[in-house]
């Protein structure tokens, strides 16, 4: 829907221009073996063995390692605006958001997600990409207020007849902000919601 848009866009907009310097080798190791994981559970469920199931799809050890790379990138980007925020995991908005998550996905707390096979990483993760994307949206929102408000008072000032149309501000709009104008493929729109996601709403 246009909500999933708007965060998808507003994430990558930051995403994309972030620019991690060094990579924890701790936080690769644990995102390699989740997605070794992923693919594992996967190759299960079509009762193949796990390098066959690789071999079919077309899935490289190299690759595996790239999509960890992705999902530190994620947390990383997605802590430090948080931070900017003075947010962190014992805060009550991250209990709150992980709260909501989980009973939207119809889990009565954290251990009962971990225990129908959720990680708890997972869930950290998807906690902080929705209070990440929640802060770029109303920081985005507050600006294009912002901005509105400036026009207003410009146009109080000003002859009538001389004040040019003003389109309405809109998070893409204030998006120019954190980048320059990029266009994103539906499937690089969903792809990093889908990773924080698929494992987190299945029941």
């Amino acid at each position: 829907g246009r909500d999933t848009k708007l965060r998808t866009d507003a994430w990558f907009a930051v995403f994309d221009q972030a620019e991690v310097l060094a990579y924890p080798e701790d936080m690769i190791e644990t995102w390699t073996e989740y997605s070794q994981e992923q693919y594992a559970r996967s190759a299960a469920k079509l009762d193949m063995k796990y390098e066959d199931f690789l071999a079919e799809y077309g899935v490289t050890e190299a690759a595996i390692s790239e999509n960890a790379k992705r999902y530190v990138k994620s947390y990383l980007v997605a802590t430090a605006i948080m931070q900017e925020e003075g947010i962190d995991e014992d805060d009550q908005v991250y209990r709150s958001k992980k709260n909501e998550l989980l009973s939207s996905s119809g889990y009565a707390s954290e251990d009962a997600a971990v225990a129908n096979g959720i990680s708890s990483e997972n869930i950290d993760m998807t906690v902080r990409y929705y209070l990440a994307c929640d802060i770029i949206l109303d920081n985005a929102k507050i600006q294009g207020d912002a901005s509105a408000e400036s026009v207003e008072e410009t146009q109080e000032e000003t002859p009538e007849e001389s004040v040019e149309t003003v389109s309405e501000n809109t998070v893409e709009d204030t998006q120019e902000e954190y980048t320059e104008e990029e266009t994103y493929t539906e499937d690089e729109e969903n792809t990093e919601e889908e990773n924080y996601d698929e494992d987190y709403n299945e029941e």
